[in-house]
């Protein structure tokens, strides 16, 4: 049977399914989602979630334009301070409204704030069952704290099931990290006084995230415990009735995800973290959109959510993405491996260099080797995508770069790190790396601390020189040193400290720092993308199930499962999904 027989036999034949169910809802777009569905009864349970600091914003202002790109069913917004309840807070409501004719419009709920920079407020297109804000928090020792900015809860209802939604403005900056400290303590408190609840949590924390560890600007000085403390539940401090997660980060590992960027801090401080109830409900989570309206909205970048409480019934989950892909350039050709997919409903694996998808893989192939010609001292990356039965393709893995006239290129080493008192009474300071990661190293930061385990190190100095010099004073401090090529920041080095010594000598020499002599922009390179190579053995089976043998209980694990066994309820629509998928998969490509 020829491929072109083959393909028209499966394309009649999908017709033919698809006229007896064409009446049936459709899930599509971009992530296979119909995102905004509150007025969809047949998908009541899938919803989009909008978290964003609008800048002290109005109706009106470019922000808005983030709505209408997101069109999310739930709004949390950061910094409503111009809206009045009853007021300004109705108008402003009515208005956004008008935005959305064809939609089930928005209720909402917002409080008094006392600046522009203040204030919370949440829309919803599921109705609002309860609503509050909480001016204070109770401690660990019982005593009460008052915030800097409300504590906004609104009870959704959606498909039956009532979810918890805060929204929070944590105390801005470096100054503030007491305060949002005990904020943090206060806010889990309540949250363990609700019981076995479902909680959404957003907002701008004005913290890093300790999962962030890989992506850290190294300028910001908020720190991390705050944050540690919601996810960390064996933190002295952490919930006793609650295991939380970053949503972003569970589903997005190698991406950064900043929504915050300007010259004191690149970072992520906007966050959407769930509870148990709600971790098999996770579908996708974005951040960092360039378009226009995110860009000259705001100071901050919109982060969004998508849920699926109907997970046990409708797959629109797509894989997470493939672990620890590795590339070996030992021998004349690279070889690519990584971690199986344990997905009950996964189908393909497929391979991109430098961004073109060179080959689609069968389940149970975990390792590839690219017999492509390379040129001489030019860099290439490699990842790796998952796609399931119904074509959800999981965003992409770590991207590995190799050079062949080097090898895998990576982040330099961490720096060994020595002190030595000088004759004069003061200290040297010097440090050397072993492994550059196969780029010359291009800056060095110097971070000092008041306390060798100090959960804070503060960026003093970016340097290239090799040395510098410390004066003695009564108070010690500690050291520590970070090198960066183009690949970023490598691990730092060992901490060292001086009993007497100070504050650095800003008159330190500074040497010259080579460019990397690799061909580093990919982006300029040619890109001529070969038409991928498939390689699929015989079709899989679709696991089908009707909504009445599905489970709804929640898994107890602290964390998901890898994604939980994707099933539909419309197992005829399904059949065509695949049919189709097979009918149109060889020649599908990537779209960039």
């Amino acid at each position: 049977m020829t491929i072109i027989k083959r393909f028209n036999q499966i394309l009649i034949l999908s017709i033919l399914i698809f006229s007896l169910y064409v009446s049936s809802p459709v899930i599509s777009n971009d992530s296979g989602i119909e995102l905004n569905t509150a007025d969809d009864p047949d998908y009541p349970g899938i919803f989009k979630l909008l978290n964003y600091n609008i800048q002290g914003g109005e109706v009106g202002d470019d922000w808005t334009g983030v709505l209408d790109v997101e069109n999310a069913d739930v709004v949390a917004l950061v910094e409503s301070g111009r809206w009045v309840p009853g007021e300004t807070f109705n108008t402003a409501v009515d208005e956004i409204n008008a935005r959305f004719p064809d939609e089930i419009p928005y209720e909402g709920y917002t409080f008094n704030a006392d600046s522009l920079t203040d204030g919370q407020a949440i829309l919803s297109r599921y109705p609002i069952v309860d609503a509050n804000a909480y001016p204070a928090v109770i401690l660990d020792d019982g005593s009460q704290h008052n915030l800097n900015h409300e504590l906004l809860e609104v009870v959704i209802e959606v498909n039956g099931l009532n979810i918890y939604i805060y929204t929070v403005h944590l105390t801005c900056c470096a100054g503030g990290f007491s305060a949002r400290m005990k904020e943090m303590e206060g806010m889990i408190n309540h949250f363990d006084s609700l019981g076995d609840v479902p909680i959404i949590f957003t907002g701008d924390f004005n913290s890093e995230s300790p999962e962030d560890e890989a992506f850290l600007d190294e300028n910001s000085d908020l720190g991390n415990e705050p944050v540690d403390m919601l996810l960390n539940s064996s933190h002295e401090m952490g919930s006793t009735q609650h295991e939380f997660l970053d949503m972003y980060r569970y589903l997005n590992p190698y991406s950064p995800g900043y929504t915050y960027i300007d010259s004191l801090y690149i970072s992520r401080l906007d966050n959407i973290f769930i509870n148990e109830p709600l971790y098999n409900s996770l579908v996708s989570s974005t951040s960092l959109d360039f378009y226009e309206p995110a860009i000259s909205g705001s100071d901050h970048f919109p982060m969004t959510g998508v849920f699926n409480l109907h997970y046990d019934e409708i797959d629109i989950t797509p894989p997470l993405p493939v672990g620890h892909v590795q590339v070996d350039v030992q021998t004349e050709y690279a070889t690519i491996s990584w971690d199986a997919n344990q997905d009950a409903d996964f189908y393909k694996y497929s391979v991109y260099r430098n961004d073109c998808l060179i080959i689609d893989l069968e389940n149970g192939t975990t390792s590839f080797v690219d017999d492509y010609e390379y040129g001489s001292n030019v860099i290439y990356i490699y990842d790796v995508s998952a796609t399931d039965l119904l074509e959800h393709e999981s965003v992409l893995s770590n991207q590995v770069y190799i050079n062949t006239s080097y090898g895998v290129l990576s982040k330099p080493s961490a720096p060994v790190l020595t002190s030595t008192k000088l004759e004069s009474g003061d200290y040297l300071l010097e440090w050397n790396v072993d492994d550059e990661g196969g780029y010359p190293i291009e800056y060095y930061r110097i971070y000092r601390s008041y306390s060798e385990g100090g959960s804070e190190w503060h960026h003093y100095s970016t340097k290239t020189s090799l040395n510098i010099t410390v004066s003695t004073t009564k108070i010690p401090l500690y050291y520590r040193v970070r090198a960066y090529n183009y690949l970023g920041a490598g691990e730092m080095s060992n901490i060292v400290n001086d009993s007497t010594s100070s504050t650095l000598n800003t008159e330190a020499s500074t040497s010259t720092i080579d460019k990397p002599i690799f061909n580093i922009n990919i982006r300029d390179q040619p890109v001529n993308c070969p038409e991928p190579l498939v390689i699929l053995k015989s079709p899989l089976e679709l696991t089908t199930s009707s909504s009445t043998t599905s489970s709804s209980t929640t898994s107890s694990s602290t964390t998901p499962s890898s994604t939980p066994t994707e099933t539909t309820a419309f197992p005829i629509a399904g059949i065509f999904g695949f049919l189709t998928l097979m009918a149109i998969l060889p020649l599908k490509r990537r779209d960039n």
